[in-house]
């Protein structure tokens, strides 16, 4: 003897839903990694030698939840949203000095708590990825920061640089 239990919501305890089926129970909502955001450069971006700087991510291409601050440039965990969350980053410069420095570093309410760093052995463009897990609050805020030292202004190109991240647990 078999027994089918039906249901085309699957919701947490307050009520809100994570997963929904249609009538032929294909999935058609799907809640679990939200909120979402992905953003990159507007324009290129250049970067003074020697100092720490915030990313100008500007131009999103997915944000799930409204979260994401073009203005700050930051990520800001939305009501009902705290959790653990994958966030990565991989900046890019057109030009570099053989023996030089790209650093990048995961801000989380305007301190760098995870950082990165690459030194090019070739004298020729090179990149930075930085990637972390990490436990954040409602309001908690998170951006990208940068440091070189070529000794000159360093351009990071449009189409090459990426911030994203999402949840991926409570």
């Amino acid at each position: 003897m078999a027994s089918i239990i039906k249901s085309n919501t699957y919701a947490d305890f307050n009520g809100r839903e994570i997963l929904t089926a249609n009538n032929d129970g294909i999935l058609t909502t799907q809640k679990i990694n939200q909120p979402f955001f992905s953003t990159t450069l507007s324009s290129n971006q250049t970067v003074s030698t020697g100092t720490w700087t915030k990313m100008n991510f500007d131009s999103e291409i997915v944000d799930t939840n409204n979260a994401f601050n073009t203005t700050d440039k930051q990520f800001v965990v939305p009501a009902n949203c705290q959790g653990k969350y994958l966030i990565f980053s991989m900046l890019y410069r057109n030009f570099s000095t053989n023996g030089t420095n790209i650093r990048a570093a995961i801000t989380k309410n305007d301190s760098r708590v995870i950082n990165s760093i690459f030194t090019d052995g070739q004298g020729i463009a090179n990149s930075a990825i930085v990637s972390a897990v990490m436990d954040l609050a409602v309001g908690d805020t998170i951006h990208i920061e940068t440091f070189h030292d070529r000794g000159s202004n360093e351009t990071y190109a449009t189409d090459h640089n990426q911030f994203y991240g999402f949840r991926i647990g409570s």
